[in-house]
């Protein structure tokens, strides 16, 4: 797989040096425990592919880093952020709570 993919990299190097993609993560000891990323277009951008790593999870990573990601995209002059959860994985949840935007005002 990951030979296949090897011809998608210097496109996605473009994509992050032009700030079309912008990736956030939170490192520990070298090690990546979490990462997202925004893609923003103008003045709106989604915040996707937040996980943190089982082992690193509880610990308020994935917060940090979307928080991370969403004041990034305030300094680019996004007024909208929104972002959409594929999976629940927190007590009580619902699809309602699930998929969010934000505007800021």
């Amino acid at each position: 797989m990951v030979g296949e993919r090897a011809g998608e990299l210097p496109a996605a190097a473009e994509r992050v040096r032009a700030g079309r993609t912008v990736l956030a993560a939170a490192v520990e000891d070298g090690a990546v425990l979490c990462s997202g990323m925004q893609l923003p277009v103008g003045r709106v951008t989604e915040v996707a592919g937040v996980g943190a790593l089982p082992a690193a999870r509880r610990r308020g990573l994935a917060l940090a880093v979307t928080a991370a990601l969403v004041a990034d995209a305030g300094t680019r002059g996004v007024d909208t952020v929104s972002s959409r959860r594929a999976t629940t994985t927190w007590p009580g949840s619902t699809p309602a709570s699930a998929s969010r935007a934000w505007r800021r005002r």
